[in-house]
């Protein structure tokens, strides 16, 4: 399931990659499921890039919250991300690309079935 997930998140940033036409960095993580280690890990490990994520999960929120602020004239303090956690890739080229070629035929097959 976490390997699922990661890799459908890889697609879209390999999509976003190919959009602008030029690699991104990394990835900065939020939301609820940003809270697990073991998927930001296996997230880096998928994209070959690192994942960075605030202690903060809903990262999003504080930055609507901030806008709506700035956009009545008010000030806005104490809605910066604070603490941060980077995770780092640390699985060979090899694995990487049999995962990614795994996870590609089991589309195709899904996709063959509708």
């Amino acid at each position: 399931t976490f390997e699922a997930i990661a890799l459908q998140i890889a697609d879209v940033f390999a999509a976003m990659e190919r959009d602008i036409g030029q690699p991104l960095a990394g990835m900065l993580a939020d939301g609820g499921a940003s809270a697990n280690r073991f998927l930001m890990q296996v997230q880096a490990n998928l994209l070959n890039r690192p994942v960075t994520r605030s202690e903060v999960a809903e990262m999003g929120a504080m930055g609507a919250a901030a806008m709506a602020f700035h956009g009545l004239g008010i000030e806005a303090r104490g809605l910066e991300g604070g603490v941060q956690s980077r995770f780092e890739p640390m699985m060979a080229e090899a694995a990487r690309r049999d995962i990614h070629l795994g996870w590609q035929r089991a589309l195709a097959r899904v996709l063959a079935r509708t």
